[in-house]
């Protein structure tokens, strides 16, 4: 998909929920920044990433954040394939996770038979 085409749908989701996706306004591609995104809400506070800066966020990263709430089974493969190469996971409930929870679970040992002990 052609990244102006993208760009454009990304926006229209983060419209949806309520936020604003900005593009940054550098010019020299060896910019720190260039070609970055943020989103911000209507009030201009930052949600996510820093446009102009080291945080600034590609589509992917972009797109992965707008995507957090939506299960895996309403997903295309390709929007699977993007928030797992995120690095996100499905936590199984309600939302993408950048890691799982530990489940530890404790395995009893073999039961060994108390012999009585003689005196």
């Amino acid at each position: 998909m052609d990244d102006k085409i993208r760009e454009n749908r990304l926006r229209r989701v983060a419209q949806r929920q309520e936020l604003r996706l900005v593009k940054s306004h550098r010019r020299d591609p060896r910019a720190l920044g260039f070609g970055g995104y943020m989103l911000v809400d209507w009030n201009n506070n930052v949600v996510f990433g820093e446009v102009d800066s080291a945080r600034a966020l590609d589509l992917d990263q972009v797109e992965a954040w707008l995507n957090r709430m939506t299960p895996p089974e309403r997903m295309t493969r390709e929007q699977r394939a993007h928030m797992h190469g995120a690095g996100l996971f499905w936590d199984g409930l309600a939302a993408w996770v950048t890691n799982l929870p530990q489940i530890t679970v404790r395995v009893p040992g073999p039961s060994r038979s108390r012999r009585p002990v003689h005196k």
